[in-house]
């Protein structure tokens, strides 16, 4: 048996538009930045040490902006343009905003030294890859690259359609939360601030909510579970636990 939501249809519509243009938004944003990436480069390889801070230099390239600053494997980079480095994204935050031509002061920490020393290096054109994927390997990344697709070809259809069925909005719910599940690439670092502050508040919030909202549906459909009879605080118990882990991540920063 359906059960409706007691709410003007007007209301639920009203609902649903700003809640369908929230998810088809997300979506929008996180299939733009799977396939984002910075246009420069300083022709080095770095990996990121937690426990320094910083970004451990593991190979530069021969006649590169980073060989002829005088960067050298082994080299630790510890601030950038006068900023510490953060985490594991500083370097993608910072060149997502460069051109080629533009400079960067790195702060580097040579090995056995005490104090670090600031060069300067200059941004190239990336260069593009010389190796080419074959056609089924491109295939089946554009297929992984379009997984929020599914859901909003399935999810919101329903939720239009059904707009007073508690149903319909549980699994337009859960389908967000599973658009969000996926790794988001580089902070959304290719991202103007206010776009990447509602991606990653959107995730934040949608992502941590997936278990609860999972329990939920199937808690309630196509009837009402045993478990839920019985323990009918379960549910929501759940949702709040979630909302209560998401909230850390709803910053605007």
């Amino acid at each position: 048996m359906q059960r409706s939501i007691p709410l003007p249809k007007l209301v639920l519509a009203a609902l649903a538009a700003i809640f369908g243009a929230a998810i088809v938004l997300y979506s929008a944003l996180w299939m733009y930045s799977i396939r984002w990436q910075s246009g420069v480069e300083l022709g080095f390889d770095t990996v990121y040490v937690s426990s320094g801070r910083c970004q451990l230099v593991k190979s530069v390239q021969s006649g590169s902006p980073a060989e002829r600053a005088g960067l050298k494997p082994g080299d630790r980079i510890v601030a950038i343009n006068g900023r510490p480095i953060r985490g594991p994204h500083t370097i993608n935050f910072v060149w997502s905003w460069q051109k080629p031509g533009n400079t960067v002061k790195l702060a580097v920490l040579h090995p056995n030294a005490t104090s670090p020393v600031v060069v300067t290096a200059v941004f190239r054109a990336l260069h593009p890859s010389s190796k080419e994927a074959g056609l089924t390997e491109r295939l089946g990344q554009d297929i992984l690259n379009t997984y929020p697709l599914v859901f909003l070809i399935v999810g919101l259809p329903v939720l239009f359609l059904r707009l007073e069925d508690r149903n319909a909005w549980l699994l337009a719910l859960m389908f967000a939360c599973f658009a969000a599940a996926p790794p988001f690439p580089n902070l959304f670092t290719g991202l103007s601030p206010p776009l990447r502050s509602f991606a990653m508040a959107y995730r934040a919030l949608f992502d941590t909510l997936l278990g609860a909202t999972f329990y939920c549906f199937f808690a309630l459909f196509p009837a009402r579970s045993v478990l839920d009879r019985r323990l009918p605080w379960l549910k929501w118990a759940g949702l709040a636990i979630g909302i209560s882990f998401a909230l850390p991540g709803l910053h605007l920063g």
